[in-house]
Parts: structure tokens; C-alpha cells; sequence
């Protein structure tokens, strides 16, 4: 370290000169590699989440909520491995995962800033981050995420169990203080919970207040599978959210601060005057050019092509919300990094983005939705401006395409078809890689007529097969009179469309697919419907996986059960609405559809409804059921009898056990049922709000 604690560049393996060069290196290989459909990389990751350590000095409900796992910390022999092995290409070192980097392992985390002139994005709980800690890496500091979720003392510490909230707000604003003099970035964030939606506009305003510039509001993702109850987009009304979600923007624009709110859509509101701290030069461009590559790579999620993340004993995957290891691509600890980079995991990993064939977890993730129409992008006004030296504002956009629709994905080119255009005598077709202004492409369409006086345009073969194939190229459509000067109307959204080119599977990957009957075991956010919008009706969630071993799904954890003791209810006084009952039978064929094999032979807890055993041809029986196969028209009496019932239906056929939503309290009223289920057969679909399924095979 140099005086004052700062850090020494001189004594960097990297200096920041040859780190700057070394990142704009590694974009402009990526962007290639990218571009040519490439599964293995040369370039290398840009930015590392590392957990030096697990520990965490607070508890939060929507983490490890009251069961910390034992301390460890990261050997010297896997922190070299990552230094020399990952750190030379290294731009960025997130010390965050499910731990606080300012404790246990601060000391770590500063040598391999100093050593490789790597910046750090320090996400801290406040609590011991303090000026003299600022003051060791304000050199390579690239911005501070402060996660503090309230500003009501109270509600903070309820929230995240061992936090002192004195402390954590007088660091707060130190720090505060210290980014504006320091023009690092400084972000406060805060999750969105039941516990704190409601004074959320006031916390956006205690931040403002405290010279916080920017401040984020983020859904909750129940990774540790027992936050379920905390998710305000769960259980409070859209309309409610939308109103709070107004107060925190009116909030911002009256204190002069940009606001994220990322609970679904990415939505930024930036009310900053021009001066206001912003991010520093290398993030600002490499948060560009990610923004460039969502609309390139439509669907690709920037974790699975340059972003990784390191556990404590190595576990290396691409994603930081992977918290049952389903993306896991191998462990540092026992493999050099360019087995693990290159393995067939990852590239699996890479296919799977690039053709949009997801594995399990990552089609649940908001990280792969894909961008919306726009209403404009660069290569419009170039188009306008190169064609006709005209501009946006003197084309009408009037043209009513009525498709392809936006993300239009196929082998073969569309056919543009769109309502009569009166007045319009010939159309330009323009399209551009990623809707910029460079390889614009440019087509004259002849229109053909249609029996109900619309128009087709035929998208030429020659043309499609020009394009990079599964890469977005963003189009537009002009309408032009003979002998104009001007387009007359344009298409008043600019779309994209994909010419796709199927990849097979690669051989040796540990990556999990539903069409293989394989769920993911949490919701990352993908397509959330934020509220609900039907009173008792909640929002639409996928079907999610048993976690196995034995433990349920979707149980509360250790605070939660002692700060509610739940309700005995009796099954038979539960009711439901006969239209709500059809809906749930409409689900429940949806996730057999997609879970299990057409042939599969099934025993569902069907109290007599035989429309509970049509499922699309295969095999279905009640259960319990007599001889003939009929209803038994009872309940089982206890676990003992259920447990023999079971055992005879498989050695006659049964390959899976369906329990309908109406059916779950059999788990917890027949104990020893349940765990013969959970001991014996794994259960490949766990939804309380759906079906549980067992594979009885």
C-alpha cells in the first residue's frame, strides 16, 4: 500500500495503462466471437463476482434469514489460482456473494485490486465500510452499491437481523460525502419487499437527502426458496405498485436524482443536473456497449458471455443468482480456468443463448427478456437522411404493419404484410445489425395484393440468407410516391427480426432443459407480471423443482416461522371457485405437457374428477383407486395405508405420483407419507400453487 493506505500502482502485476488496453482487447474479440456464432472464446471475462469469504455480519429475510452457513474463507492456493489465472484480464472484481466483503476477507479483496489494477464495484451492507476503508481503494473504486432496503431504523434491522442501523446510516453518509468528492459513483439500493414498499418513496428521499445521486429499486428473487412471502410483485396489487412506483419517480425528479426500477422491465428515470457524479469512463463504455449487444444479441444475457462468478471453494459459474449451482461450469480449485472457460458446459451455456434454447433456470431469468420495439434507432435517421437528406419528423408513421410481428424468429425470410396504403406507390425496406448505423441494408419491396385489400411484401431469400444468422437486425419500412423526394409514412415502431440457425446440444454439458423434464428450482424474474390485477387471484409464476433431499420447496425460514405460527386448517373447509378449479386443471395439464413423457403412466390424487386424468393420451389413474381402477372414494385413513397403496400402483405400472394444489395438505396431514415420498422418489415438480409431481421410477 502507499501513504495513507492507497493503493500502490507501482508495485501492480498490471499496471492501469495495460488494463485498459487489455479490456478494449478483450470487447473487441468478444464482439467478433459474437458476432461469427463462436462457442469458444478467446476473449475473457470482463468483470468476476468473488466470494473471498462467506461470512456475513447480518442475516437478511430474503438471504440466509437466520441460518448463516459455517464460516469459510477462501485458500491462498485458490487466490492465487484466481490471481494469476483470471486476474491479468480482469476489469472488474465484485467481492459479493451472499456474504460482506468489508469483514473477514477486506484485506484480500484489496491486495488483488492493488496487484492486477482491477476496479472494484463494492456491494456492502454499510455496517464496517468506513472512510478509512474508502480512503485503501478510492484509486481503482469503480462504485459503491449501498444495500440498505429502509430508512426507518426499525423496519432496516427487522429486515436484515444483526445490522445496527446507527451505524450503518452514519457510514452512509460518509460515504456519501466522500463519492461526491471523489466523483465515484454512488448507488443506493433497495430491494422491494412487503416489508418496506410502503415508505419506499420516503427511503428514495432519505438517500437524495443524504447526497446519494442514484438509487435503485429491485425486485426480489427468492433464491434461498423461502422469501416467497416477502415478494411485493407476489401480493400486493398492480395498481398499488404502480402508485408507489409514481411517488418514488416524483420523488427523484424533485430531488435531482436518477432512479432505476428494475422489477421487471429496466426502467430508468434520470433527473440529474449536469454536473452529478456519474460512473467512471471504463463503465460508462462498457455499460454502452452492453446496452449495444442487447439489441445485437437479442436474449443473451451479458453473464453468459463475459461475467462470472467464484465461490468460496471454487464453484465457478456465470451467474451470481445461480444459487443451486444449475449453471455450475466447473471448480477453480481443481481445474485451470481454460478447461472451465472452454468446457463443454459453457459452450453449452453460449449455444443456448445464441438460439434461445434455454436451460431450465435461465428461461426464468429477467436477464434473457428481450428488448421492446422502439420507436427509433440510429440507423433510422441515417436511412432518412442518406436516402432522401430528409428527417424523422417529416415522415408520418402511419404505415399499419400488421407483421411480422417484433422479435420475428425463423429459418426462412418473412413476408411483410400490412393494411393498404393509399397514396404509396413502392416501399423501402431498411434493416441494420442491432439498429446501428453501420451495415445498414437496404431493399426495394414490391407489394403484392391480398383478398381483403391489404398488402405482402416478400422479404427476398437472397437478402435473408446475407444477414449473420441469430443476431437481431432491427428494420423499418418507408412508403414512397413515384417522382417523390420524401418517403410519404414509415412503420411507426422499429422491430427486430432473428434469421435463425438451429445449433445441437453439446456433448458432456451438465446443463438441465425442460424439455428433459427438468424445472428450475427458483424464479429469477423472467416476464414477471408485477401485481396482481384480479383480487384473490395471484400473478402467473412457472412451475418450479423440489430442491430434493428431502426439503420442501417453499417452506418460510427460521425467523419467519417464529415470527408467524401457521394456522391449523382443515382440508375439507377449504373451497374454491368452480371457475378458479378448471383454471388449476388447465395448469395442470400444461405442466404434465411439459414435464412428463407422452407415455408416462400417472396416479393423481383426483377425489374422482376424471377430468384430472386426461392428460393428452398418457396413462392415468385415481389414487386411491379399488380394483377396477374406479375412485376408492376416500381419502387414505393414515400414512401406513397410503404408503402400501403406493407400493402396489408402482409394482403395477406407476411411474409417477400427481398431487394436485387441492391435494397438497396430504404432505403435511399423512407425515410419514411425505416422507416416504421426499426419502424414495425425487419430485420433479414442486408447486404449491399447481401440482406436485414424484418420480416413482
Amino acid at each position: 500500500m502507499g501513504r495513507n493506505g492507497s493503493i500502490d500502482a507501482s508495485r501492480a502485476r498490471v499496471t492501469p495503462e495495460q488494463r485498459d488496453r487489455i479490456s478494449k482487447r478483450n470487447r473487441a474479440l468478444l464482439e467478433r466471437e459474437l458476432l461469427s456464432g463462436r462457442l469458444d472464446f478467446e476473449s475473457r471475462p470482463y468483470e468476476a463476482h468473488v466470494q473471498f469469504s462467506n461470512v456475513c455480519n447480518m442475516s437478511c429475510i430474503m438471504c440466509w434469514d437466520g441460518d448463516n452457513p459455517p464460516a469459510k474463507k477462501m485458500s491462498p492456493e485458490l487466490l492465487e489460482r484466481i490471481g494469476s489465472q483470471l486476474g491479468p484480464d480482469l476489469a472488474v472484481i465484485t467481492p459479493h456473494e451472499a456474504s460482506e466483503p468489508t469483514v473477514v476477507s477486506w484485506e484480500e479483496t484489496v491486495d488483488m485490486v492493488k496487484r492486477y489494477s482491477i476496479d472494484l464495484a463494492l456491494t456492502t451492507n454499510m455496517q464496517e465500510f468506513d472512510e478509512q476503508k474508502f480512503d485503501q481503494v478510492k484509486s481503482r473504486l469503480e462504485m459503491v452499491v449501498m444495500s440498505i432496503d429502509s430508512h426507518v431504523p426499525e423496519v432496516f434491522e427487522k429486515i436484515r437481523l444483526g445490522a445496527k442501523a446507527d451505524k450503518v446510516f452514519r457510514n452512509a453518509s460518509t460515504i456519501a460525502r466522500l463519492c461526491q468528492k471523489y466523483r465515484i459513483e454512488c448507488i443506493g439500493q433497495a430491494v422491494f419487499m412487503t416489508e418496506n414498499t410502503p415508505m419506499m418513496p420516503e427511503t428514495v428521499a432519505w438517500f437524495a437527502d443524504m447526497g446519494v445521486p442514484f438509487v435503485s429499486i429491485v425486485g426480489l428473487n427468492d433464491t434461498n426458496r423461502r422469501s416467497w412471502h416477502l415478494d411485493a410483485a407476489l401480493h400486493y396489487s398492480s395498481e398499488y405498485i404502480d402508485w408507489i412506483k409514481n411517488r418514488c419517480v416524483a420523488t427523484a425528479k424533485e430531488k435531482k436524482i436518477r432512479l432505476a426500477w428494475f422489477l421487471s422491465d429496466y426502467e430508468m428515470f434520470d433527473f440529474r443536473e449536469a454536473d452529478a457524479p456519474g460512473p467512471k469512463h471504463s463503465k460508462a463504455g462498457n455499460d454502452a456497449w452492453d446496452s449495444q449487444m442487447r439489441l445485437r444479441h437479442p436474449g443473451y444475457c451479458r453473464f453468459a458471455y463475459n461475467r462470472l462468478r467464484v465461490e468460496v471453494a471454487g464453484n465457478v459459474s456465470p451467474c451470481g443468482l445461480d444459487s443451486q449451482h444449475e449453471l455450475e461450469l466447473g471448480n477453480l480449485s481443481e481445474q485451470d480456468f481454460d478447461e472451465i472457460w472452454n468446457g463443454p458446459t459453457a459452450q453449452d451455456l453460449r449455444r443456448a443463448h445464441y438460439t434461445w434454447d434455454y436451460p431450465s433456470l435461465c428461461k426464468t431469468c429477467r436477464y434473457v427478456d428481450l428488448a421492446p420495439a422502439m420507436d427509433a434507432l440510429p440507423f433510422l435517421d441515417t436511412v432518412l437522411w442518406q436516402q432522401w437528406r430528409s428527417r424523422r419528423g417529416f415522415v408520418a408513421p402511419t404505415l399499419e404493419v400488421e407483421s411480422p410481428q417484433h422479435m420475428y424468429r425463423a429459418t426462412d425470410p418473412p413476408t411483410i404484410r400490412l393494411a393498404a396504403a393509399a397514396g404509396i406507390d413502392s416501399f423501402l425496406f431498411a434493416l441494420s445489425l442491432g439498429g446501428q448505423t453501420q451495415g445498414i441494408e437496404m431493399i426495394e419491396l414490391e407489394a403484392g395484393g391480398r383478398s381483403d385489400a391489404g398488402l405482402e411484401l416478400e422479404v427476398p431469400n437472397s437478402l435473408w440468407q446475407r444477414l449473420h444468422s441469430n443476431v437481431g437486425y432491427w428494420w423499418t419500412l418507408f412508403g414512397v410516391r413515384n417522382g417523390g423526394t420524401a418517403p410519404v409514412a414509415r412503420s411507426p415502431e422499429v422491430r427486430c427480426m432473428v434469421r435463425h440457425a438451429p445449433i445441437a446440444r453439446i456433448d458432456g454439458s451438465r446443463l438441465k432443459y425442460p424439455d428433459e423434464g427438468h424445472f428450475a428450482p427458483i424464479y429469477l424474474g423472467g416476464d414477471r407480471q408485477v401485481g396482481w390485477t384480479e383480487r384473490g387471484k395471484l400473478p402467473t409464476r412457472p412451475p418450479l423443482a423440489g430442491i430434493g433431499g428431502g426439503q420442501p420447496a417453499a417452506t418460510p425460514g427460521p425467523r419467519f416461522a417464529k415470527l408467524r405460527k401457521a394456522a391449523a386448517v382443515d382440508p375439507a373447509t377449504v373451497k374454491m371457485t368452480p371457475e378458479h378449479y378448471q383454471e388449476l386443471i388447465g395448469q395442470i395439464r400444461a405442466v404434465v405437457e411439459s414435464a412428463l413423457p407422452a407415455q408416462a403412466s400417472i396416479v393423481v390424487a383426483s377425489k374422482g374428477d376424471l377430468e384430472l386424468l386426461w392428460f393428452g393420451g398418457r396413462s392415468a389413474w385415481h389414487f386411491p383407486c379399488d380394483d377396477a381402477r374406479d375412485w376408492a372414494g376416500f381419502h387414505p385413513p393414515n400414512s401406513d395405508w397410503a404408503i402400501g397403496h403406493l407400493e402396489r400402483m408402482r409394482d403395477e405400472g406407476a411411474e409417477y405420483l400427481l398431487l394436485p394444489a387441492t391435494a397438497h395438505w396430504w404432505l403435511s396431514h399423512y407425515e410419514q407419507f411425505a416422507a416416504h415420498l421426499r426419502t424414495r422418489y425425487p419430485a420433479i415438480v414442486e408447486d404449491i400453487e399447481r401440482c406436485t409431481i414424484f418420480d416413482l421410477r
